[in-house]
């Protein structure tokens, strides 16, 4: 019986720290998710026609392997990946989507998509200087 009390005592701490490390993740989330919504707001507040707001995030894989999967586990997976930047002007909405295959989801692959988006948006609209940037994620 002690052996069994100390398998429950070992699966009850990790649970709960299972348990904590979810809370500290929904925390940090709401935090983000408050940033976010006042640097919206903003930058909502100060569009004119030289302004811009670029919202952007990874869409889901063509072929995930599970049906659902953590933030966590399915960040940074190879494959076939298409990245949405939607565009908000003062006048009009664009969708810029770039479909990669075989690469990886991080900050150097984001920044190459995010410079040619910037590109294309001020070979469209030369007047464009600057340009609010909103990771959805």
């Amino acid at each position: 019986t002690d052996f069994v009390k100390a398998h429950e005592d070992t699966d009850l701490v990790h649970d709960v720290g299972m348990a904590v490390d979810r809370i500290k993740e929904w925390k940090a989330h709401t935090l983000r998710a408050a940033n976010q919504r006042e640097a919206k707001a903003v930058a909502m507040r100060c569009r004119n026609a030289a302004t811009c707001l670029i919202k952007m995030d990874w869409a889901m894989k063509f072929l995930p392997q599970r049906f659902r999967e953590r933030m966590v586990d399915f960040f940074g997976k190879r494959g076939i990946s298409w990245h949405v930047a939607t565009v908000q002007q003062v006048e009009a909405t664009e969708f810029y989507i770039h479909v990669v295959s075989n690469c990886t989801q991080d900050s150097l692959t984001v920044a190459a998509l995010l410079q040619h988006t910037l590109n294309e948006v001020k070979a469209r609209h030369p007047q464009m200087t600057t340009a609010y940037l909103r990771s959805v994620m």
